[in-house]
This record gives C-alpha cells, sequence and structure tokens, in this order.
C-alpha cells in the first residue's frame, strides 16, 4: 500500500499510533507463521507444474490437491489477517467522548443552567476512523441540547422536574452498528412549532401538512437553514447544524434518527455500521474502452443488458424505464472525460449499470461487465487525484483498474442537467428542476498530467522541523497522559477531598513538564511547573480545591492540548493565554519568596525582606497586612477557633504565615493570640469591617490590630 503524503502526516499525526493488544500482535506472529508455509507449498506447486509442461505430462493428483489447499489456505488467511487488522483499529470511545466535558461545562455557566453531565458506554469499542469523523456531529448535538433542549432552573422547578437537567452522552454496539446517542431530560420537541416554522420558511404548504406523521415533521429539523430559535447567540439559532449532522453521518453510510417527548426529553441517535474493511472493499468489475473499473458494490442497484430500442430520450439525455422509474443514463467515459466522444463501441445489446447514493441514481453504460471481486484500494497521492476516482486496485491477472467514486460520477450528471453532454441547448417541453448546480470544472476530466503539484510552508515548532520526528516518545506520552489528567480533574471535582486523585494529578503534570523539557521546549515547561506549585499548595494544605482551580487546571489541559497539537502539525504553538498565566500567578507563591520570610516569633511584627514586600505588591495590586489578634473563647478550645478564625481571613486574601503556624495547630499548640501575615487587594478599611462583623461577633475575639506593610 502507498505511503501517505508528507501534508497527509502532518495532519494526520495525532492518529499515526495506537495502543495494540499483545494477543493481536500474537495472533499476528501466528499468521504470518502460516504464510511462510503456505508461500513454501507454492513453490514446490511451481516446481511441479513447471516439470509437467517440460516433459509434456499431466500434472499430478498430488499437485492439485496442493493447489487447492493452498488457494483455500491463502483465502482463510487473507480473512483472517482482515479481520485482525479490523480488530487492531478498534479503540476505545472514551477519549473523543472526554473532550466534551469541558466544553459542557463552559457552556453550562454561560447560559446560566443547571446540568449534569454524563457519559456511558466509554469502553465501547470504535473504528478509529469513526471516531475522527464522529466529534463535529457530537459537538452540534450537545449544544442544541443545552440551548434548545434543556430547560433553565426555573423553567424546570415550575414543570416540577429537578432544577439540575441531565445531559446523557452514551455509546453502545448492536449488529455490527456503531450506536451513538445523546440525551437529555428537556422540555422536548413540539411537532406543531416546527411544522409552523417550516411553512413559514416556505420548506413546506399547508396542503403537505394534512397527512403529514409526526416523524416526517422531525425530518423537517435536518432540512438546510432550519430552525425554530429566535435568537442568534454564541452557540445557537444560526440556521446550521443538523443538516451538518445528518450529512456527516451518511457521509459515513450511517444513519440519524430523532425520539421525543414533550416534557420529558430527547433522544438523538446515530447509527453508524462498523466498517468492515479500510482498504478492502467488494466491488463489480467493468470494462470500457479497453480500460477495467471498479464500482464499490453497495453503489450497485442492478446491472442491465438491455436493446437499442428500450432506450428513449428526452431533452437529448438517453433514459431508460426501471421499476417504472425514468433513470438518466450516461456513457462512463463521457463522464470521466467530460465531453463527447466519437470512437465509443457500439452494439446491438447495451450494458448498463445502475448506481444510487443519497444524491441520487443514475445508469452508466458500459463494454462488459465481469465478476465482482474483493479488491484493494490504493490511494492516490494528492497530487494525483481527480473527481470521479476514489484511487487504483490490481483486477484479476495483474491488470490494473481505477475504483470510481458513484456519488461524484451522480454529482458530475447534477451539473448537467441544464447543460446535457449530447447538447448546449435546453429541452422547452421539459420543466427544470431547482436542484442546486454547481460549475463543471477540469477536476471532471482526467488529463494526462492530473493536477499541478501543490506547495506548503509549514511553520515548524522552535524553528526545527524535525522537532517530532526527534522527539516522538516524548510527544505521545504527553497525548496519552492529558487525555488521563483531564478525567482525574473531572473527578477531582465532584470529589474534592480525594487526595489520591490529586496526587495522580500532580504526578502526571510533573511527568508532563519532564517531557516538554525532554523535547528542548523550555517556556512551556515553566508554565507547567507554575501549575505544579499551585497543587502543591493543595497538597500542603495551603490552598483550598475551588472553582477557580478546577478551571485553571482544565484550560491548562486545554493550552497543553493545542501545544501538543501544533507539535503534530509541525507548527509553531500558540503563544501561551495571558489570561491564564494571571490566574495562575494568583495562587501561585513563589518558593523563592517562601524561604525570604523571616518571622521572629518573640516579636510582634513580621519582618520580611524588601524583595518579598516588592514581588507581593506586583501581584496584581495586593497589599501586605500584619494582623494581630487575641480572643477569649466561651466554650470551644483554642486550636478550634484559631483554624476557624484563620479560615475566615483566608476569604479576604492569600494567608501568607501565621503564629502559631498550621503545622503547631495540627499538633495541638496554640494560645489565645493570633500573629497573621495577610496578602491581600482588599483595602484596610474593608478587613477592618470584615473582622469587626464576622471575627469579633462570631468568634470572641476580644482585641485586632491591622498594620498595612510599606
Amino acid at each position: 500500500m502507498p505511503t501517505p503524503t508528507s501534508t497527509e502526516k502532518t495532519n494526520q499525526v495525532e492518529i499515526d499510533r495506537m495502543l495494540v493488544d499483545i494477543s493481536n500482535l500474537d495472533n499476528l506472529l501466528n499468521l504470518t507463521g502460516e504464510i511462510i508455509i503456505n508461500a513454501t507449498n507454492l513453490d514446490i506447486i511451481r516446481k511441479n507444474v513447471q516439470d509437467s509442461y517440460v516433459s509434456n505430462t499431466r500434472i499430478s493428483k498430488d499437485c492439485l490437491e496442493m493447489m487447492k489447499v493452498a488457494s483455500l489456505t491463502s483465502r482463510r488467511i487473507s480473512q483472517d489477517l482482515h479481520n485482525l487488522v479490523m480488530d487492531v483499529r478498534l479503540v476505545k470511545i472514551k477519549e473523543a467522548f472526554q473532550r466534551f466535558r469541558r466544553p459542557v461545562r463552559a457552556l453550562t455557566k454561560s447560559v446560566g443552567k443547571e446540568i449534569q453531565f454524563i457519559i456511558e458506554g466509554e469502553d465501547t469499542p470504535i473504528d478509529k476512523t469513526i471516531i475522527e469523523k464522529i466529534c463535529n456531529p457530537l459537538d452540534h448535538l450537545i449544544r442544541n441540547a443545552i440551548s434548545h433542549g434543556l430547560e433553565d432552573p426555573l423553567e424546570r422547578k415550575k414543570a416540577g422536574k429537578p432544577i439540575q437537567g441531565t445531559l446523557t452522552l452514551k455509546a453502545y454496539l448492536k449488529e455490527k452498528t456503531s450506536i451513538i446517542e445523546v440525551i437529555d431530560d428537556g422540555r422536548g420537541i413540539d411537532p406543531q412549532k416546527i411544522l409552523n416554522k417550516a411553512i413559514e420558511k416556505g420548506i413546506i404548504s399547508r396542503d403537505e401538512t394534512e397527512e403529514i406523521s409526526v416523524s416526517e415533521i422531525y425530518e423537517l429539523l435536518f432540512k438546510p437553514g432550519f430552525t425554530t430559535a429566535t435568537n442568534i447567540t454564541d452557540i445557537s439559532g444560526r440556521g446550521v447544524g443538523l443538516d451538518v449532522v445528518k450529512t456527516a453521518i451518511e457521509e459515513m453510510g450511517g444513519t440519524v434518527t430523532l425520539e421525543s417527548k414533550q416534557g420529558e426529553g430527547t433522544i438523538f441517535r446515530l447509527n453508524i455500521p462498523q466498517l468492515t474493511a479500510v482498504n478492502i472493499t467488494d466491488a463489480l468489475t467493468v470494462k470500457v474502452n479497453g480500460n477495467y473499473f471498479a464500482i464499490p458494490i453497495d453503489s450497485v442497484l442492478a446491472t442491465l443488458e438491455v436493446q437499442q430500442s428500450e432506450i428513449s430520450t428526452i431533452c437529448k439525455n438517453e433514459v431508460i424505464q426501471y421499476y417504472g422509474k425514468v433513470i438518466n443514463i450516461f456513457h462512463l467515459m463521457e463522464l470521466l472525460e467530460g465531453h463527447k466522444l466519437d470512437n465509443l463501441k457500439t452494439d446491438d445489446i447495451t450494458r448498463i449499470v445502475i448506481i444510487s447514493t443519497k444524491k441520487g441514481t443514475i445508469g452508466l453504460k458500459v463494454d462488459e461487465l465481469l465478476n465482482p471481486q474483493k479488491f484493494v484500494l490504493f490511494p492516490w497521492d494528492e497530487l494525483f487525484q481527480a473527481k470521479g476516482i476514489s484511487g487504483s486496485t490490481i483486477i484479476g491477472g495483474n491488470k490494473l483498474g481505477l475504483i470510481l467514486n458513484p456519488a461524484d460520477l451522480i454529482e458530475f450528471t447534477i451539473s448537467e442537467k441544464e447543460e446535457p453532454l449530447s447538447t448546449d441547448e435546453t429541452c422547452p417541453d421539459q420543466p427544470q428542476e431547482t436542484t442546486c448546480t454547481q460549475e463543471k470544472t477540469a477536476e471532471t476530466q482526467i488529463p494526462a498530467d492530473m493536477t499541478s503539484p501543490k506547495t506548503q510552508e509549514d511553520k515548524t515548532a522552535s524553528g526545527e522541523p524535525d522537532i517530532l520526528n526527534k522527539n516522538k516518545e516524548f510527544f505521545f506520552e504527553i497525548k496519552n497522559l492529558l487525555a488521563e489528567v483531564n478525567d482525574y480533574i473531572f473527578k477531582l471535582e465532584k470529589d474534592p477531598a480525594n487526595g489520591e486523585l490529586l496526587h495522580c494529578i500532580f504526578r502526571y503534570i510533573h511527568s508532563i513538564k519532564g517531557d516538554i523539557i525532554m523535547m528542548g521546549l523550555e517556556s512551556y515547561a515553566g508554565f507547567v511547573h507554575d501549575v505544579e506549585t499551585i497543587l502543591d499548595r493543595i497538597r500542603d494544605k495551603e490552598l483550598n480545591i475551588t472553582e477557580k482551580i478546577i478551571d485553571i487546571l482544565l484550560d491548562t489541559v486545554e493550552q497543553l492540548t493545542g501545544f501538543i497539537d501544533s507539535i503534530g502539525k509541525n507548527q509553531t504553538p500558540d503563544v501561551i493565554d495571558s489570561d491564564l498565566l494571571n490566574r495562575i500567578e494568583e495562587f501561585k507563591l513563589a518558593p523563592e519568596i517562601e524561604h525570604q520570610l523571616q518571622v521572629n516569633e518573640s516579636a510582634f511584627i513580621f519582618k520580611p525582606s524588601e524583595e518579598f514586600v516588592l514581588q507581593c505588591k506586583k501581584r496584581n495590586g495586593f497589599n501586605i497586612y500584619q494582623i494581630y489578634l487575641t480572643f477569649q473563647p466561651a466554650v470551644q478550645e483554642n486550636v478550634v477557633v484559631s483554624y476557624l478564625i484563620l479560615r475566615k481571613l483566608s476569604q479576604t486574601g492569600d494567608l501568607i504565615a501565621t503564629i502559631p503556624d498550621i503545622a503547631d495547630l495540627e499538633r495541638g499548640i496554640s494560645s489565645n493570640n493570633l500573629k497573621i501575615m495577610l496578602a491581600s487587594q482588599n483595602s484596610q478599611a474593608d478587613i477592618n469591617s470584615f473582622i469587626k462583623k464576622s471575627l469579633v461577633k462570631h468568634y470572641d475575639v476580644k482585641e485586632f490590630e491591622i498594620i498595612q506593610t510599606d
């Protein structure tokens, strides 16, 4: 099989490697052994046949039996290899599903709704080609569910539903079909509303609505430009989406179905057949003007041999009747060449292949109809792509043939309805169809030189065009780590007290930093180190896990994913987002600053170095305060009240140091006073007010003093 072009490698580096089950490698090794044995037997057969030919004797019965066994064995091995390759290509849909957690979370916050996002069947094995193509359709459906399907909290409460809506992404297999569902428990779809909007847009007339079924009404949602939204927002109302979803799924040979019940919710179900082969296809072979062509059998509706008298002409176009339908017929070579040909073979009997796709049905005139066979598709290099042709193949007898693209062939005929191949005139008696047409270009022909070469100047990462080739191991390790850490962050959001999850995230981020350093990209390593510092502060109980910190971690994964994707495409990574850097700075406390703090336990006032004060002031306008508190708890112990006071004060800023410190409090060492150094953006008056309202009133604080460090 031809190797991918450089452009293809650039665009597809993210799927350049896969994890393979060791049992599949064992099976591959066994099949390789069988191939070697069978090749040896074929050599023996060849020698026996050659000897029989030289001696002019009959081939022995034993030799004929060996030929039969070798043929059957080759067929079985090829089928086993095919099945094994397909098993290897299967990957879990988990990675595709997980990438939606972040956008769902962001969209939920932007529309002011409360949504629980559930993933089911993430271990379902799906062909990697399907996974690559499924993300855009799912993105449309998820956005529609959040924008249109799920109600806001007040509406749900009035309807007697839980305030929090549920959005479920589900995958499973059924009879060699991959089924993916997007389910919401929202308001459902109102068929009458769809019908009214369709009439308003002229998609359907009122007369046509009299006997229309609910399923047919739902089909209107997939019409291009159809939308029931009254307002255009960032996520909906532009009239694009569901038609794109349907087109994308149908291109994979699948279907989209819709179930909905008003007040209860909606299910969009994507049914996609598991690919039976990647580059192996069953095809019908035909011969035209001495050339061999293969037509994928899935697109072949029928093969016919008709008399010339059975062919009619309408508007100078040839047609035949097939089961009561009028089918336009075209000579295959004329379609590919794009103009009339004079040297075509003519017989009393015309052989026709009727092909059908989503774009329509036509008949192709050919010279000979040959038997269907299995073919291996060799895709053409990007430089030699031509419309109407999918690639080349080897036909029985080592003949070179071209594999046709039926969808392209039918598309050619759509553009020819206004300009028939046979004439430049239009038929005055034939009503003109309103099908969108497209201009006929040189791409509809197959000239000898095909197309001109394309050039591409890729931006390279850090000025090194081969950075990926030099660092593939680190590249793929980072990709795998990012997928895992993203999942752990969402779990940590639900279970912030889980120390094991926090430890795993810290370890993964640390490993990513090391890999980036090994790739020679220190600027990104510094960014990751700052995030690692925040995680370290959380582990040391200096910070609590909040929504802001979860956002920082998720945005970090997104930034690193973009970085690694750019490296994979051999491009310069984007500059790190400045807003993210500022938010990281808010929670980061550099280790060198911590060591500069000198605390005199016998004195009232902390004594920070000048450098420490200056660096703190640079932190987005933070002020440095020293606070002295005395309290007389009536009931609780001093250590408990100390903890509560420090926790309250942490709401106003960062606790830089305390006397007693946290370690002493954990050991039970405390008194009835606290000395605190606080970095805060709040004014001294605001902190003074906060202490009076919260600490004096509720925590028995008797005296306090605040000093701002100059």
